[in-house]
């Protein structure tokens, strides 16, 4: 059998996701608004990934005193996502 990376990361990211079902991450970001080729970024965020096993993702992140919370799920683990709205 060859082990090829397609083979290494499945095996690890099996071994990764049966210890958990849902991850959080939470990221100090820069006070002052970054700048990419001279125009001000208004907003970004970013996403915790979910796979296998791993159902519900938290990402916290802060830009420019703003507080940005990023939540993703999957579907068919997590139905009932309409109480995040409120």
């Amino acid at each position: 059998m060859t082990l090829n990376p397609w083979i290494l990361s499945d095996c690890l990211l099996d071994d990764y996701t049966s210890k958990l079902t849902m991850n959080f991450s939470n990221v100090p970001g820069p006070k002052e608004p970054w700048s990419i080729a001279g125009a001000k970024c208004k907003s970004f965020a970013f996403q915790m990934p979910t796979a296998k096993r791993m159902t519900l993702g938290w990402a916290i992140i802060s830009h420019a005193d703003v507080l940005k919370v990023t939540v993703s799920a999957d579907k068919v683990s997590v139905q009932d996502i309409d109480w995040l709205k409120d």
